[in-house]
Order: structure tokens, then sequence, then C-alpha cells
């Protein structure tokens, strides 16, 4: 009995000795932990497009060039032109009148001569006529040869008659023939043919006529009397104009040509043959209102050009790239700006004018899978610190990435005290570098978990933060880091410091009435049926922690096999065709070539993994990745991933392919290519392998979470999406990107779970 009693005493003693040592551990221990994370900082940078616009235009009148949008600047306008003509013009015979002849019943028509010296296209004709109020049909106007032996009209000219236009009032009316007619250098006639108007006494047209001092006083004019043409008369021109196009050619001085350029002309000079010109105007600043360059043409013969145009644009724009610099301790910065650089018809290249101290610059271009380093193909002009990516590199539907170095800017970090206690306010000062940029204060707790405090725009010489210590926080040490940063420069420096919640006054001193010895006798008593009692309770305590430990280390595999899960796969073992497909990454696979390749090979050089007695997986490594295949009777379950999984995961595998084999072998047999039928495949993963734990997550409403209680270590999680949405400018987030490098502890999961499952985190499920 009293070696009993002294083993029970002994290990009591060792058992106190154990957990007063523990407890001593704990509080000596309580530290922070610097993680050395650095501190993304988004900034804003000016980048410089250019764009050479080169292109002809052929028989046009006017200038109208697009441009991509009105947000270029027109630097230079260099404009060539050839086969300078006119275009359309009114060519005005006779306008003044002086008497008038009349088509009626006694004269059936009447006609001018007309006499083209250059090669002419007529469109069509202008008359000063009226007619009688009657309306009658029937009447044309054409356009007749003229025999010079005869000296009178002659045959008409195909395609030239039209029925008259013409009103009761004395105008000007346009006869527009149904197409233009090409007219070689000769005489015509244009004749007003009444031979219908017959003998009604009713219908008349007046043609008015100058006969006293007409402009052309040597052109003929006749009237049809008779079935024929009466001798013709000189000095009588009836009122006309011709509407006409001639085929000559003119140098733009000699009809002062000029083009209008932001509201001002410039002189278009001769070219070295006829009908050619040149303008080149540079240094201009010129913004568009919209998407296209008009240049108004004008020159002294009030009349449009016809001409052909050859045109060099040059244009530059001014647009922001987005840029983020990580800031940390003891090592240069890292930059990274992300353009949106856009291939356009022309010549484009960008220029980005980088900061002096900006070093080891590279430039990365993403076509499809992977970004590919093309530093080499770019222009890097290090003395005077620019960036210029040419026309030949940049390629349509492009991404873009710059990355560079720049030291880490060192400045004053003023701690007056570096020991503070809880609900006390700490204060301290930052002498920045330079009066411009932001200050961003951060602080670490003794868990290791930063938190931003506040950010200050820099605007003197010393800053000030003030920080009032919640009474929450824990006794230990804190680091306070100070970021500083500009547009083109950053810089972090960090103080070291305590805090520590202040102990009770001590009471004032009491008196003591005397002691029961009854009442010694009985705490002695108690307090050994307390050790034996807590001797007891440790054992079964250290055996709830072994199996808790345990069962935390199986969740927390489970986790890193689910992270590391790239690409699932369901097939029909017999054909080897896909019936389900899920991809939990952002790389692109093709899973019918996969599928198809195990298929080729699945008899030979793969490694044999047996879970037990009772199943088997193949496992083949292969393109830096590791593929996993299980069957079962009709159907092949396939996994792509990044690492081996644990044997766990193994198992649940098995389980997975009998349960789809339970619910959809059938189908699988009579699969005919429509996949349709086994959507449902997703719901069997979740159950078994918890891919929910992959899916974007995104946060509930504040409404909805407020009466939830959360967790100091979930707040932080919370907290961490929040930063990580924000940065990213998306309304969802990832679990891996709340854990550095996909690693991750049981005590992250175990908190990222009940996030889960108090539906603060929902997986968005499509």
């Amino acid at each position: 009995m009293i070696k009993t009693n002294r083993k029970i005493f002994g290990l009591t003693a060792i058992f106190t000795s154990i957990l007063l040592l523990s407890l001593f551990q704990i509080v000596n221990l309580s530290h922070a932990q610097v993680n050395g994370d650095s501190l993304p900082i988004n900034s804003k940078f000016e980048m410089n497009e250019f764009l050479e616009l080169n292109d002809k235009k052929s028989n046009i009148s006017s200038i109208n060039i697009d441009i991509p949008s009105s947000n270029w600047t027109i630097t230079d306008i260099e404009l060539n032109f050839t086969d300078i003509k006119l275009e359309r013009e009114i060519n005005t015979i006779e306008n003044n009148d002086t008497s008038v002849l009349t088509v009626d019943k006694f004269c059936h028509g009447l006609a001018v001569q007309i006499n083209i010296s250059k090669p002419t296209t007529l469109y069509g004709v202008e008359m000063y006529i009226h007619r009688a109020p009657t309306m009658f049909t029937g009447i044309f106007v054409q356009l007749n040869n003229y025999s010079s032996i005869l000296q009178e009209p002659t045959n008409i000219i195909p395609d030239s008659q039209i029925e008259i236009n013409v009103t009761p009032n004395l105008n000007w009316y346009k006869q527009i023939f149904p197409s233009p007619i090409n007219l070689p250098i000769g005489n015509y006639c244009l004749v007003l043919n009444g031979t219908k108007i017959g003998q009604a006494p009713q219908p008349y047209y007046r043609w008015f006529n100058n006969d006293f001092n007409p402009k052309y006083p040597d052109l003929f004019s006749w009237e049809y009397k008779s079935g024929s043409w009466q001798t013709g008369e000189q000095n009588r021109v009836f009122l006309h104009k011709l509407i006409q196009k001639t085929d000559t050619t003119y140098n733009p001085e000699s009809i002062n040509l000029t083009v209008e350029i932001h509201g001002e002309s410039h002189k278009v000079w001769d070219g070295p043959i006829m009908g050619t010109g040149h303008l080149n105007h540079s240094g201009l600043s010129y913004s568009l209102d919209e998407a296209i360059l008009t240049l108004p043409i004008n020159n002294n013969l009030s009349v449009e050009l016809n001409f052909n145009l050859n045109y060099t644009i040059n244009l530059d724009n001014i647009f922001l790239s987005n840029g983020v610099v990580l800031v940390e301790e003891n090592i240069n910065n890292e930059w990274t700006l992300t353009p949106m650089i856009t291939r356009y018809n022309g010549d484009t290249s960008v220029k980005f004018d980088y900061p002096r101290n900006w070093n080891n610059l590279a430039v990365f271009r993403k076509l499809g899978e992977g970004w590919e380093n093309i530093t080499s193909n770019v222009n890097i002009n290090e003395a005077n610190h620019f960036i210029i990516i040419t026309n030949s590199t940049i390629k349509e539907g492009a991404e873009w990435k710059i990355t560079a170095n720049s030291p880490n800017f060192n400045f004053n970090l003023i701690f007056p005290n570096t020991e503070w206690e809880i609900e006390k306010q700490m204060q301290f000062s930052v002498k920045p570098p330079i009066i411009q940029g932001n200050l961003t204060f951060v602080l670490i707790n003794t868990l290791g978990f930063s938190k931003i405090i506040e950010v200050k725009k820099v605007i003197s010489e010393e800053i000030v933060f003030t920080f009032d210590i919640p009474s929450t926080y824990l006794n230990g040490t804190y680091i306070a880091k100070v970021y500083w940063n500009n547009n083109t420069d950053a810089g972090v420096q960090s103080q070291v410091f305590s805090i520590s919640i202040p102990e009770a006054p001590p009471s004032e001193p009491t008196s003591r009435a005397p002691i029961n010895p009854w009442l010694i006798i009985l705490i002695v008593v108690a307090s050994v049926g307390a050790t034996l009692t807590g001797f007891v309770s440790y054992r079964l305590v250290r055996s709830l922690r072994i199996k808790r430990a345990e069962e935390a280390q199986k969740i927390f595999k489970k986790c890193m096999d689910i992270l590391n899960l790239d690409y699932l796969m369901v097939a029909d073992k017999k054909s080897g065709l896909n019936v389900y497909e899920q991809k939990f990454t952002g790389k692109e696979m093709n899973g019918t070539l996969i599928s198809g390749f195990l298929q080729a090979i699945h008899q030979f050089g793969i490694e044999l993994i047996k879970v037990d007695d009772r199943s088997q997986t193949i496992k083949l490594d292969y393109a830096n990745s590791i593929v996993l295949m299980t069957e079962f009777v009709n159907l092949r379950l396939i996994l792509i991933m990044s690492e081996s999984p644990s044997k766990n995961f193994l198992y649940s595998l098995e389980d997975l392919a009998y349960d789809i084999y339970k619910e959809y072998g059938n189908l699988v047999d009579e699969f005919n290519g429509d996949i349709k039928a086994f959507k449902g495949i997703e719901g069997l993963l979740r159950e078994h392998l918890n891919i929910t734990f992959i899916y974007p997550l995104k946060l509930a409403t504040k409404a909805s979470s407020e009466k939830i209680k959360i967790k100091q270590e979930e707040r932080i999680y919370i907290n961490k999406a929040l930063l990580f949405m924000k940065q990213t400018k998306k309304n969802y987030f990832y679990i891996a990107s709340l854990l550095p490098e996909k690693t991750c502890s049981p005590k992250d999961i175990d908190s990222i779970m009940d996030l889960i499952e108090k539906n603060i985190f929902q997986p968005i499920i499509e």
C-alpha cells in the first residue's frame, strides 16, 4: 500500500513538474513570428503608344481618314496628290434673257449648238424655261449630233433623251441624263423635242434666249417647223448650263489648292509632274473629337476636284498601365506592370519611359499558354531610360508584363518608446525620404498576422501616427512596419515593440481570523484528490489530443491532396471516350488526348500502387504531373495531380469509382456520345473528395453574417479574402489565394472549413 502511494505521489509530482514546465515554456515563447511577406502596392504608369497610318485612296473628292479612336493626337500629316482634276462643275453658257421662242402647234422643236473644246463627261443640263398651265406629256430634252455640212442637228445621241422636267413657273430646271455621256471634242446640239405636240391649241413650252449680246455669239440656234430644221441663226443663244466634268489636269498651285488642318489652311505645293502635289505638316498636337480625320479642301475655281491620294499620318496616345510593387525589407523592390497593348492596322509601337533608378528590366508576352521572355526583341535604352516595343513584336490578343527592380529607399522611423500597454495610445513619427507619396502603417501581431492600420499621404517632412491599442490585444512582441511609396520608388522600415497588460494594484492588508485545523485537513485531502483526478484526466486528455491531432492531420492531408488536383476524367473503359471531365486549374488540357494516351500504354511499364488487398491504382509520372488511373468494371477514373496524394486519398478514389459505377454503370455501357446524363457525377465528387474546397468562393453579405459568431482566427481569413478581392478587383476568391504557396496547417484548414460550414465562405458552383 505504501509503495502504491509512493508511486502515485511520484507520478503526481512528475505530472505537476511537467505541467509547470509547460506553462513556463508557453509564457516565455510568446513572441511574434515575422513572416517577411511583402506588401503589394498598386500604382499607375503612363505609356505612349505611337501609330503610323499609311494608305491610299483613289478617285476621291474629299479627305476622310479613319482613326482607331478619338483618344489619339495627330502629330504629323503627309499628303501626296496625283491626277488632280475637276470633279463636276456647272458650266454656264448663257444666262441673260432678252427674248423667248415657243414650242407649240406651229413650232415643234428648238435647238442650240454646243461646242466641246476638250473631252467632257456630260451629266445633264439646266434650262431657263416654263410651260403652259395644262400638263402635256411627250416633250423631250435630248442631245443630237451636229452636221457641219448642213449646219443643223442630225441624229440623236444614244441614251441622251429624257422627258422634260418643267412647271408653269419660269425658272432654271435641271435635266439629268440616265447615265453620264462622254463627249469627245466637237460640236453637238441641245434639243427641245416637241414633235408630238401636234395641233393641240393649248400646250406650249417657252425657252428663253439672248438675241442681243450673247456670251458666245458664234453659236447657232434653230427652230423645227413643217417637219425640218429651219436655217440656223447666229447671235441668238438659248439660256442653258452644262453639268459636266472635263478631262483636264491641274497643278495645285495654279488653282491655289489648300487643305484645312485644325482650322488653318495649308498650301499644297506642285509635284514633279502635271497634276501632282504634296503637303507635309509636322509638329502638330491635333486632338480629335471623333474617330475620323476630316480635312476640307479648297481652290480658287470654286468647284469640286477629283484626285488620288497617298497619305502618312502619325499619331500618339498616352494611356495608363496597371502596376504593382512588392516591398520587403532588405531586398530590392519588385515592380510588375501589366499594360494593355493593342495591335492596330498600321505601324504600331509603344514607349515606356522608366524611372532612372530602375534596373533588371524584362519584358514578357503571353500568347495562349505561358509567358515568353522577349526582352531581347525590344529596344531597351539604358542611357535614356526608355523601352520601345516595336510593331514586329506586338501581336493581336497578347498579354504583356514588364518587370523591374529598384533600391529599397531608406527613411527614419522614430519610436519614442518600445513598451506599451493595452488601452493606451501608441505614437510614433516617420520622416519620409521625399515629401511626396504615401505612408502605410502595418501592424504584425504576436501570431505573425499583419493588418493595415492606416494609410497617410505625405504632406510634410515628418508624419505622426497614433494608434489606440485595443483591450483585446495579448501580451507579447509586435512589429510595426511602415511602407513609403510614390509612383516610382518605395521603401520599408520596421520597429519591434512590446504590448503588456498592466498588473492590478495590490489590495490593502486586512486582519485574518484564526484558521480551523479541520479546514486545513479538508483542503489537503481535496488537493490530493484533485491531483489524482488530474493525473487520470491528463491521460484521458492526452489520448483525446492524439486522436484530434490524427484527425487534424488527416484533414490537412486531404486539403493538400485537393489543392494538388488539376484535372479529373471519367472514361468508358472499352472505348476510352470521356463521359465526364472537370478542370480545377487555369491550365488547358486535352482530356480526350490524355485518356487515349493512357488507353494506348495501359499494359506497359506503369507503376502499380496497391492500396489494400481489394484495390489497385495505376500511377504514371508524365510532364511534371502525376497521372492516377483507377478502373472499376466498365469505367476508368483518371486524375492529374501536381504531386503524389496521400494514402487516404487513394482510398477515396476506390470508393468514388464504386459509387460512380453503381449510379452510372448502365449509362456507360449504353454511351452514345451524349455526356449530359453524367452531369450528376459532380455531386459524387463533392461527397467523396470535397472538391468544393477548391471552387471559387464568395463572401456572405454583411446582413446575413451579422448574427453569426466569428472567431478571431476566422476573422483573419475573412480579412485576407477581402484584401485579395480588392487587389484583383473581383468578387470571388480561392482558398489557395489565402494560403501562401499552396501550404497550410491543420489549424488553417479547421478555420476555413468552419467558415464554409457557417456559410460565411460560400462556394460558387456553376
